[in-house]
C-alpha cells in the first residue's frame, strides 16, 4: 500500500509494516513498522516515541506560509501511528507492505 503523504513528508525514506499472528521473538510485536534510511539502514519501529525520533531527524524544515506540507506532515505522522495501535487487524498476518 502506498500513501502519499508519507512520501511526500519523506521521499528518501521506504516503511515497512510487516504483521504476523503468531508469537515471534522478541523484539517482534504481532505489528510491526520498519524504515529503510537513505543509507540502507533499518531501523525497527516499536514505539511512536521511536517515530518521533525518525520524524525529527529525517522531516525538513517547513519553511514556507504553504500550509500543504505541515497537512501532509500531521497526516503521515497520524497514519504510521496506527501502525502501534493494538487491533484486530494485526491478529490476521499479512504480507509486509511499503509506505512510499
Amino acid at each position: 500500500m502506498r500513501d502519499d503523504t508519507v512520501e511526500r513528508s519523506f521521499p528518501t525514506l521506504l516503511f515497512y509494516r510487516v504483521r504476523l499472528s503468531t508469537p515471534a521473538p522478541s523484539p517482534l510485536r504481532p505489528c510491526n513498522l520498519f524504515v529503510v534510511q537513505k543509507d540502507g539502514t533499518l531501523k525497527h519501529l516499536t514505539e511512536p516515541k521511536d517515530l518521533e525520533e525518525v520524524f525529527l531527524s529525517s522531516l525538513s524544515a517547513i519553511l514556507t506560509d504553504d500550509e500543504d506540507p505541515v497537512r501532509d506532515a500531521v497526516v503521515a505522522w497520524l497514519r504510521l501511528t496506527q501502525e502501534f495501535a493494538p487491533s484486530a487487524t494485526c491478529a490476521s498476518p499479512s504480507p509486509p507492505t511499503a509506505y512510499r
